[in-house]
């Protein structure tokens, strides 16, 4: 009686191994993606769009260069006399922007006057921000 007991518990145990490690290996892969660079744009984009909603301005956002991304005040989207805002997203060493002539602005409602990518090369990979009409953004697979 006393050796079936054991089975059973390392069966229970192994069982439990296999469980936990799957697991983890779905978080590392989680905390690997939230720490991409394109994941700090996308959030950095989201939050400019709820600062715009909960400040009803008008507020655009453009690459300040390669490797940084500003925010700027206006009074309509088409202004072209901007007031340098704030928030500022620095982009880790490795990383870069591909295109550095796009400008999006988000309304007093959250709304972008564009939709398109943000492409960014993070060492030797090429990630894509994807961002709405409606001022979503998000990272493209």
């Amino acid at each position: 009686m006393r050796g079936n007991y054991l089975i059973e518990l390392l069966a229970v145990l192994a069982i439990f191994a296999i469980l936990l490690s799957g697991g983890l290996l779905n978080y590392k892969q989680l905390i690997r993606r939230d720490q991409s660079a394109a994941a700090q744009v996308s959030s950095f984009l989201n939050t400019i769009r709820a600062v715009s909603i909960a400040q009803t301005r008008y507020i655009i956002v453009k690459p300040l260069g390669p490797n940084s991304i500003g925010t700027f005040t206006a009074s309509s989207c088409s202004e072209n006399s901007l007031t340098a805002d704030r928030y500022t997203l620095n982009l880790p060493a490795s990383t870069t922007l591909l295109d550095t002539d796009w400008r999006i602005c988000f309304n007093s409602k959250g709304l972008s006057d564009v939709s398109g990518s943000i492409r960014l090369r993070e060492g030797s990979r090429i990630s894509r921000v994807e961002i709405a009409l409606g001022g979503v953004s998000r990272v493209a697979e």
